[in-house]
């Protein structure tokens, strides 16, 4: 019963990573209306730093639970 839980836990926290490292764009909708002069603002990739910051928790995590039992 206990490798079921223990797999059931890796089989949702593995899910969840994979959901939360989805590519993410910034977003212009709150940016004022460029100037003529200047070039159009450009969509930025914000998921490289959260998938890093994900998998690290991810890791911690694991390791707690580890240390615990």
């Amino acid at each position: 019963m206990k490798i079921v839980t223990n797999a059931l836990r890796f089989a949702i926290t593995a899910f969840l990573l994979t959901r939360a490292a989805a590519p993410a764009q910034a977003s212009d909708i709150l940016l004022p209306v460029p100037v003529q002069d200047c070039p159009p603002p450009t969509h930025a990739p914000i998921d490289g730093g959260a998938s890093v910051l994900l998998a690290g928790g991810a890791a911690y995590m694991v390791r707690r639970i580890r240390k615990n039992k």
